[in-house]
């Protein structure tokens, strides 16, 4: 695919999956000791970037359908 629409389309989303999963897994890892003080606060706040992949994807894919219909630009 290249470094097409479609590709960044399922990049984003597989990231945002990727940081939410690892939002999951911080609180687990900070409770049983895995994660300590400093280093879990980013933890914390995975979820912006998770929930900028997951409005991203979408508008990758808008974006492909757009170019599909219009050719390239």
């Amino acid at each position: 695919m290249g470094d097409g629409w479609i590709s960044r389309c399922w990049t984003a989303f597989s990231v945002g999956v990727f940081l939410t999963a690892l939002r999951d897994v911080g609180p687990w890892a900070e409770l049983y000791g895995y994660l300590r003080y400093p280093w879990n606060e980013p933890v914390r706040f995975v979820w912006l970037p998770a929930a900028a992949c997951f409005t991203l994807a979408p508008a990758y894919q808008i974006e492909a359908i757009r170019a599909a219909n219009d050719g390239p630009r």
